[in-house]
């Protein structure tokens, strides 16, 4: 009875063995699972953090041009008036006075003579 006893102990040892190799095995291969999404999580994190970078880049780019846009608007409305103003007829006539234009009293018509034409030599 003692050799079935051992008999018995051995091969319980045997599949405890066996057992405790195979629940380590998955637990590394556990493990290397977990490495493996740990990984991909902080390439993830990595990839976003990149993204939202060049977001917040193009989103102060556009707010630059933006404030430029209403500033070159407002140079511009500004140059309308100044524009408006050099056209005006009131700063025509006060051209003429400068220019010291004279207001014109007979005005003279030439005729065009009848069966005369010009040609060239």
């Amino acid at each position: 009875m003692s050799i079935l006893v051992k008999r018995i102990n051995s091969v319980y040892e045997t599949t405890a063995l066996k057992n405790k190799e195979v629940e380590l095995h998955n637990l590394k291969k556990i493990f290397k699972l977990n490495i493996v999404i740990l990984i991909f999580i902080f390439l993830v994190l990595f990839f976003y953090l990149i993204e939202i970078n060049q977001v917040i880049t193009f989103g102060l780019r556009i707010n630059e041009l933006e404030k430029s846009k209403n500033n070159l608007q407002k140079i511009n409305k500004e140059l309308e008036i100044e524009k408006i103003k050099l056209e005006s007829l009131s700063n025509a006539q006060n051209q003429i006075l400068t220019l010291g234009f004279v207001k014109v009293d007979n005005l003279e018509y030439l005729r065009p003579m009848a069966g005369l034409t010009l040609t060239r030599k």
